[in-house]
């Protein structure tokens, strides 16, 4: 199964990037289970982020008009 996100987002927001030159970029997203006393676990995106910070495990994030 596969599924795709859409976010719009203005290309002034995103300087210094210019989607022009770069037509992606490596992506994740974190949510942390955290009430004070340390994180007792996370959810992720993709992986590279919660176990480790390793961005070549990384989502494509694509640019498009």
């Amino acid at each position: 199964h596969c599924w795709y996100y859409e976010v719009a987002l203005p290309w002034g927001i995103l300087a210094p990037l210019d989607p022009e030159h770069l037509p992606s970029c490596g992506f994740n997203v974190i949510v942390n289970d955290n009430d004070g006393q340390g994180r007792k676990g996370w959810i992720q995106w993709t992986p590279g982020l919660g176990e480790s910070k390793d961005a070549s495990w990384y989502g494509d994030l694509i640019f498009e008009e």
